[in-house]
């Protein structure tokens, strides 16, 4: 669905409401009339809450939603940081700014061995640590989350192997943040630090469930606030 289709698809779906005026009268039906910019908010919050609900909670995507979301798929690296790790094998790695969910990843020594990265959660790597072999597997790391001295939105990640002063390259494939759906150039306005028109990029088949979310978002926020028509009557 193109951006122009997105945003007529909305009218015509918007204009398929009549809403009683805001004293209840259904003489005085109304519609909701919303810009582009207003649009375009409400179709990227939408497509942000499906992302949302289709990783929430998973751990691997189904065939199915590889396909739909195979346009978000890349690989980057890590970059290595100085700082303080928990662990004493740990070693810091700033993650590409646009990561939203990691898919799978590895790091490479100087020896060029490959590990595959387990994400560990806290309570897990307290329960593995009172064992008497309190490491990785042999071809394995952890990798726990820690926050940026910076504040920075996107997470360090603090990946521990048997000998950290090995890693050479940590390897992440993973989904990226979607770009917004912007209807057409905004000038001085911004949605998500962008203000020049933009396709969406999920699937098509996925298009007119955040067209149709966009819409129900729409009428929970701007029925409240309806007027009517004429006023006078």
């Amino acid at each position: 669905m193109t951006i122009k289709e997105f945003s007529d698809q909305f009218d015509t779906l918007l204009d398929s409401y009549k809403i009683p005026d805001e004293f209840g009268r259904v003489e005085n039906l109304v519609t909701i009339k919303l810009d582009e910019y207003e649009k375009s908010v409400l179709l990227t919050e939408a497509q942000d809450m499906i992302l949302k609900a289709t990783f929430q909670g998973a751990f691997d995507l189904s065939e199915q939603g590889q396909v739909y979301f195979s346009g978000l798929i890349t690989v980057g690296e890590g970059t290595p940081i100085i700082g303080d790790t928990y662990s004493d094998n740990g070693k810091l790695f700033t993650l590409p700014d646009n990561v939203f969910w990691i898919l799978n990843e590895r790091v490479v020594d100087s020896q060029n061995n490959k590990y595959v990265v387990k994400p560990i959660n806290y309570t897990e790597y307290d329960r593995i640590l009172s064992k008497p072999y309190a490491k990785p597997l042999k071809r394995q790391a952890w990798r726990l989350y820690q926050g940026a001295d910076t504040g920075a939105a996107t997470p360090l990640a603090e990946i521990v192997v048997r000998n950290s002063n090995n890693i050479s390259e940590y390897l992440v494939r993973y989904i990226r943040k979607p770009v917004p759906i912007i209807l057409e150039d905004l000038g001085d306005l911004t949605i998500n630090n962008v203000s020049t028109s933009s396709e969406c990029e999920l699937h098509p088949i996925v298009h007119h469930d955040i067209l149709n979310r966009a819409v129900d978002l729409a009428l929970a926020r701007y029925t409240t606030n309806i007027r009517p028509s004429n006023p006078e009557q």
